[in-house]
């Protein structure tokens, strides 16, 4: 795991710094590895303002803006369009006006002949008809949609439908015609109707381009920071918001499925080349092939997350480019897997002794039944030491004092170790076997500190209560 470390003034007068109220009660180890990798992303790429956002269980846990940007003010998404635009038409296959494995044809009659004909709005949505990547048509705005569509079915496919994957615009900019035919309405008042007015959203349109007819719905929407979030909590929330169903739990899951699998990938902007859903880029998977994180990136570096081992959201907002935010995105999603509990997981007491600086011990994963990947991880903990974790079945115990420590487990089972390498980093997989659904497990890590404070040389970190979840 890389962690940045910068001047602890950088941000200075220059920033305004919000820590939610409920971020004490919500993170395990704090969110100063997330805010430093902030620091320095700010730092080395001379960003001039940046909104960084966290929300879990429903509850913003972190919002820090800097050089005053409002979190209300909308900025250009790119390709961060892409879910917005996709959730539309999911809309539309809840109500049955769509059908994802329809050929586009059945609603786009000049998709109806030659190759073209096998393209279906799936391939569309997740960039494998063999549609051409990029074409003039979808920004132009002099034309209305269905216009554009028509156009680009004059166009030769680049592959095979269904045969391969190749990132772009333009096949989303097909299946928005359909939506727009079969709803009978234009695009805008669309994306009114079914996503932005049931949302609450705001600041979010389709208006980069202008107001026209035709619109580019893969890269010309617009969002603020708190508008993204709302969206991005209704996935959170497989497809409610309040008490309004905007999208079915089955279209939710559609959108964190791998459409790609081992079709070939003709082209992506991914350095990573990670899978794709629809309109999401899947970022991590568990171990039986399980989405646990995905991204709507930009190309100007707006990012919205969703990460379903810690029931949390996110939105990075900085304007920069892409490829240079990505890795300091990656470092703050590392960081966010210490700072939050995952379902299943809960923290217990404090570190100890006092005058030490707490391990940070965190578990990067859910705890689920059968789940071959599951393991605790601790950081900041000290440099090569030996260490070890005391384990007990069931709940922790109060917490008592063993001369300067505090143990909150009251009957160890066993001790485990978990010696740490020379950045204090350590792990510690355990395979969770199957039929343990239900199981409560406490552990709490100690280590050799010679030389640190303290009566006994050891330090400990906080406890980790676990329960088995559902496979």
């Amino acid at each position: 795991m890389t962690r940045f470390r910068v001047r602890s003034d950088l941000l200075g007068a220059t920033a305004a710094l919000a820590l939610a109220a409920t971020a004490a009660t919500q993170s395990c180890n704090g969110f100063a590895g997330f805010t430093s990798v902030v620091q320095s992303a700010i730092q080395n790429l001379s960003l001039t303002g940046m909104i960084a956002r966290v929300d879990q269980h429903g509850q913003n846990v972190l919002l820090q803006t800097y050089s005053g940007w409002p979190v209300t003010a909308p900025t250009p998404l790119a390709s961060a369009s892409k879910p917005l635009a996709v959730a539309v038409a999911l809309s539309l296959v809840d109500q049955n006006l769509l059908q994802l494995d329809a050929p586009i044809g059945t609603w786009l009659p000049e998709w109806a002949t030659g190759p073209h004909a096998a393209v279906t709005l799936r391939m569309c949505l997740a960039h494998t008809s063999g549609i051409v990547a990029f074409h003039p048509a979808t920004t132009n705005p002099n034309i209305t949609m269905r216009q554009a569509a028509m156009q680009i079915a004059q166009v030769p496919l680049d592959f095979t439908p269904g045969t391969a994957f190749q990132y772009g615009n333009v096949s989303i900019q097909v299946a928005g015609a359909a939506c727009e035919v079969v709803s009978g309405l234009p695009w805008h008042q669309l994306f009114q109707q079914q996503i932005a007015g049931p949302l609450g959203m705001t600041a979010t349109n389709f208006y980069v381009n202008g107001i026209n007819q035709n619109p580019g719905i893969a890269e010309a929407a617009q969002s603020s920071a708190q508008d993204y979030a709302l969206f991005l909590e209704m996935l959170r929330r497989r497809g409610l918001a309040g008490t309004t169903r905007v999208l079915s739990e089955a279209a939710v899951d559609e959108m964190l499925t791998d459409q790609v699998g081992s079709l070939p990938v003709l082209w992506t902007p991914h350095p990573l080349a990670k899978p794709y859903g629809l309109g999401l880029i899947l970022e991590r998977k568990d171990a039986l092939g399980r989405t646990t994180l995905a991204s709507a990136p930009g190309a100007y570096a707006f990012f919205g997350w969703l990460d379903l081992e810690h029931d949390s959201i996110g939105v990075w907002l900085s304007i920069t480019y892409f490829i240079l935010a990505y890795p300091y995105v990656l470092d703050a999603w590392d960081e966010l897997d210490v700072a939050l509990a995952p379902i299943g997981v809960t923290c217990v007491g404090t570190g100890s002794p006092a005058c030490a600086t707490a391990p940070q011990l965190f578990a990067d994963g859910w705890p689920r039944d059968g789940q071959p990947d599951f393991q605790l991880r601790v950081a900041a903990a000290p440099a090569s030491a030996f260490g070890a974790l005391s384990f007990e079945f069931g709940g922790p115990s109060p917490g008592f004092a063993i001369a300067d420590l505090v143990s909150y487990i009251a009957a160890p089972v066993s001790l485990i170790p978990l010696p740490t390498d020379a950045q204090g980093d350590g792990a510690l997989p355990l395979p969770i076997p199957s039929g343990m659904q239900g199981l409560p497990f406490t552990m709490q890590g100690a280590w050799v500190d010679l030389g640190g404070c303290g009566q006994l040389g050891v330090v400990g970190s906080h406890a980790l209560h676990v329960t088995v979840l559902a496979p």
